[in-house]
């Protein structure tokens, strides 16, 4: 295991400690509901605060999907939806651009350690729309290291976004569909509402119904991704035989 890939666990692993300590010791959950609340009543604040902070942590590469599940719970699911997307769109913007001007021999150093990248590279060349499409609704890829590599590929910015936004919606609509079903699946376990078993057990079943549909698309798209990809890298190895 390489010394980064330990020090990325090791750091999971003490966010994980230091997030069940708060729990333990803190009424995270009550900071929660009433910071839910003053979002909610205070969308014209709040809205761009969870904005400027889901890029910020998009520009540092950090974990998302935390804080998309949390947009889901502060303004529902289409709501929430719409600006987990807009502030997910802005930091891949923000990252691209950054790889374009400022941070671009970093970016290219980084990418020499990726070993797929060529082919990426090679695939986006042929079908470039497509393939940005295919790796946001697909696995293959990183998703915030990506925002950076496109920005030193040949494509041009305005079919990075379209490709980009359309290819993150499905994912982000699962988490945020997750989270703002959350309060009603933990309402109807305590019994704080009349719909009984029957509430909770259709609550369950949409988010298991989002999920496997989110699934399925993900894994179509991998095997198309993957297809594309090995065609990139036989274009690498005639290259070399010639």
């Amino acid at each position: 295991m390489t010394s980064s890939r330990k020090f990325a666990l090791l750091a999971l692993l003490l966010l994980s400690v230091s997030l069940g300590w708060l729990v333990v010791n803190y009424p995270v959950t009550e900071w929660l509901v009433s910071y839910a609340g003053w979002a909610r009543a205070n969308l014209v604040y709040s809205i761009p605060l969870f904005v400027l902070v889901y890029v910020t942590v998009t520009v540092l590469m950090a974990p998302g999907w935390i804080l998309t599940v949390l947009g889901g719970y502060l303004y529902g699911w289409l709501l929430g939806t719409a600006v987990v997307s807009l502030a997910s769109l802005a930091g891949a913007v923000a990252a691209f651009l950054a790889a374009r001007t400022l941070v671009r021999d970093w970016v290219a150093e980084r990418a020499q350690g990726f070993p797929r990248f060529a082919a990426l590279d090679k695939a986006i060349k042929r079908h470039g729309f497509e393939v940005v499409f295919l790796t946001r609704v697909s696995v293959v890829f990183p998703y915030n290291l990506l925002n950076y590599l496109y920005g030193i590929t040949r494509i041009d910015l305005g079919r990075y976004v379209l490709a980009t936004w359309l290819g993150m919606i499905p994912v982000i609509a699962m988490y945020v569909f997750a989270g703002a079903t959350a309060d009603d699946i933990l309402a109807l376990a305590r019994g704080e509402t009349e719909t009984g078993n029957t509430g909770i057990v259709l609550s369950v079943l949409a988010v298991v119904a989002v999920i496997l549909l989110v699934v399925i698309l993900t894994r179509t798209a991998t095997r198309i991704l993957e297809e594309d990809l090995a065609e990139g890298e036989g274009e690498d190895t005639s290259g070399e035989s010639d």
